[in-house]
């Protein structure tokens, strides 16, 4: 019986959906994110009344194409979207301060299509 408890609570935690998070709390400090086959590289600049955040992300399969996208945030903004083509990650961009927290997370495209 124990077994049992175990393999279902095995294979419950192997399903779960994942998520990756960073935190950049200053200008020019980068950090990755890697989900859903997506590539990201992150940072922020300090532009006097928001911070810019530049974002380079290419799938990890071929054809390996790099992109790149800016947004701007104030204190309290924030952005979640998925990439033009990838719609199966969810990114989320919150600024709080001087910290830009960024999550990425499998998106239910069944939800983003009725949207």
């Amino acid at each position: 019986m124990m077994t049992r408890i175990l393999a279902g609570a095995f294979i419950l935690a192997a399903g779960a959906a994942s998520a990756e998070q960073i935190e950049l709390t200053s200008p020019m400090q980068g950090a990755s994110l890697h989900e859903g086959g997506i590539d990201m590289v992150v940072y922020y600049l300090d532009q006097d009344d928001h911070f810019e955040v530049v974002a380079t992300y290419a799938p990890n399969r071929e054809p390996y194409e790099p992109s790149r996208f800016r947004l701007a945030l104030a204190d309290g903004d924030s952005m979640r979207f998925a990439l033009p083509g990838e719609a199966q990650v969810m990114y989320g961009f919150v600024r709080t301060g001087d910290m830009v927290s960024v999550t990425a997370e499998p998106a239910d495209v069944t939800q983003a299509l009725l949207d």
